[in-house]
């Protein structure tokens, strides 16, 4: 199962999911990002964002990655005035 199928079905069961990418200056070259953008367009129910991260390594990029993805998704949300 490919991981756009395994999003769709993930997102029709529960509603609206998150992914966030981040790659290292080491992994750039594995990610399709225009083909990977439009794929997770067809899904709609999936916030998608993509995050270089050329300063860190495959090593050391996931503690501020995966903070970032937290902080973002874990926010409160904007209450109107």
């Amino acid at each position: 199962m490919t991981i756009l199928r395994l999003l769709a079905f993930v997102a029709a069961v529960t509603g609206e999911k998150a992914l966030v990418v981040a790659a290292s200056a080491d992994g750039q070259g594995f990610i399709d990002r225009p083909a990977l953008a439009a794929g997770l367009a067809k899904l709609g129910k999936v916030r998608f964002s993509y995050d270089s991260w050329l300063e860190e390594s495959h090593a050391t990029v996931y503690h501020p990655a995966a903070l970032k993805a937290f902080r973002s998704l874990l926010k409160p949300a904007a209450t109107a005035p």
